[in-house]
Formats: C-alpha cells, sequence, structure tokens
C-alpha cells in the first residue's frame, strides 16, 4: 500500500513535549515600583469622584481672579474636571484639571505700546484666553471669562515626600507645596476639594500642620 504523503512519517512522530517552561525567581528590588500608594490612592478615588460628581450639572461658585493693570476676572461654574496620570510616573502622580467659567468677558485698553505686549504676556502666561487688537489709536485686550486650572500632585518615593502644586486655583498663578507622605490625610484631600468648590482655607491651616517639624528643602 502507498504511503499518504500527508501522513507523518513513523520517525518524525515524537511523544514527547513540544516546548518547554523554565521559571527563575527574580529579587523583588529588582522588579519595577509600579504599585500606587495606598495614600496616593486615597487621594485619587477622592478627586475622581468629585470629577464625576461635578460633570452635570456643573458646580455653581462666584470666583474672581485679579488681572493686575486690568481688572477683575468674574466666573460663575467649575466645569470640564478631568483626571489623568502622570505619564512619566503613572503611579506616583495625577493631575485634576478644571475650568472656572463665567459670562462676561473683560476688555481693557492699554496705555501704550509697550504696556500691551507686557500685559498680554502675562495674561498669555496664566493660560487665559485673549483676543489682542492693535491699530494706530488704541491696543485693546479682552480676555474671555475662561480659567484653566489644575491641582496636582506627586509621590517622591524615595524622600517619601508629596508635592501638592496649584496652578490658578483661587488665584492666578503657579504654587508648590511638599509634606511628608504621611500627611497625606483623607481630611487633607477633603480639604482641597473644599478648597476647589467653595475656596474654603482650611486647606492652608492643615498644610501648616503638616509640615510641622518637616524640613521641606
Amino acid at each position: 500500500m502507498t504511503a499518504d504523503p500527508t501522513e507523518p512519517h513513523a520517525d518524525d512522530c515524537s511523544t514527547g513535549p513540544i516546548s518547554s517552561v523554565e521559571s527563575r525567581v527574580i529579587p523583588r528590588r529588582a522588579l519595577p515600583a509600579t504599585t500606587v500608594d495606598p495614600l496616593l490612592a486615597q487621594a485619587r478615588r477622592m478627586l475622581t469622584a468629585l470629577a464625576a460628581a461635578a460633570a452635570d450639572p456643573p458646580l455653581r461658585l462666584a470666583a474672581e481672579f485679579d488681572l493686575v493693570g486690568v481688572g477683575r476676572l468674574r466666573t460663575t461654574t467649575l466645569e470640564n474636571f478631568a483626571l489623568s496620570a502622570h505619564p512619566a510616573a503613572p503611579a506616583t502622580g495625577f493631575t485634576l484639571s478644571f475650568d472656572y467659567r463665567g459670562r462676561d468677558a473683560l476688555t481693557h485698553v492699554c496705555a501704550s505700546d509697550r504696556v500691551f505686549a507686557i500685559v498680554r504676556k502675562k495674561l498669555f502666561d496664566h493660560g487665559l484666553a485673549v483676543k489682542a487688537v492693535a491699530s494706530a489709536t488704541a491696543n485693546k485686550l479682552t480676555v474671555e471669562p475662561i480659567v484653566s486650572a489644575a491641582v496636582s500632585f506627586a509621590l517622591d518615593q524615595q524622600s517619601q515626600r508629596v508635592c501638592i502644586t496649584l496652578r490658578n486655583v483661587v488665584m492666578l498663578g503657579v504654587v508648590a507645596y511638599e509634606i511628608p507622605r504621611a500627611g497625606l490625610e483623607r481630611k487633607l484631600v477633603d480639604a482641597v476639594i473644599d478648597l476647589i468648590t467653595a475656596q474654603s482655607r482650611t486647606f492652608y491651616a492643615l498644610l501648616a500642620a503638616a509640615r510641622q517639624g518637616f524640613d521641606g528643602r
């Protein structure tokens, strides 16, 4: 009988394994530090809940931002909450971003070209939406009633310090505070939420308490 060419030859058959797996133990110190710190995870959950609660309808908050030499920009709501991990270190940092929004734009006429250039740059540096019109007779700036703000948390695992950075929260500008990791308690995160949603100053008192005896240098 002629052998079927599609059948494997008897010599080619094997009952042994077609693959094998070797295992080895990797020292714990060799693994990347990807586990999220429990205090940082708690803060993230709390701010995620804020972002979800504020999605619809937007939170109402009357806030004013002093634009030196221009006037006061008034906003009435908090909108567009979003939380994102830091791309370079997702396990040790995240940012909550949001917008203060109002209805009335702020218009200012600058006295000279020099003042116009300086003021416009400062407004852009704060991330404000600005329309500029320069002519032979007037230099006019119109600031839209939108202030983009953010709160960031970043943990330095080596020093066990947490850096909390506020950008355009309550007032224009960027301010960073360092506290020991143990200071990132639930009540401090609650105070951050109250600072955002009601401009409560409890955060600053708790921040000072968390920093007692702490060398932030």
